[in-house]
């Protein structure tokens, strides 16, 4: 019985005889879209919740000045 080392990999690539590759282009390309516009989503509702806490900054500041 022949010994498994790390050297010899017989079965490598470990795709199989059936791999699509445009499949997995496919996957991975839906998948950054995916990532992209929930990112988009997640830094549109943090935008406004941070224009809200300047102007309330601002008004505390202005406050503090005097004006």
């Amino acid at each position: 019985m022949p010994s498994a080392s790390p050297i010899s990999r017989p079965n490598w690539p470990p795709f199989s005889p059936d791999f699509n590759p445009m499949l997995y282009l496919i996957s991975i390309t839906l998948s950054l879209l995916g990532g992209f516009v929930a990112g988009l989503l997640v830094a549109r509702k943090h935008a406004e919740r941070l224009k809200a806490s300047e102007a309330e900054g601002r008004k505390l500041l202005d406050a503090l000045k005097g004006k």
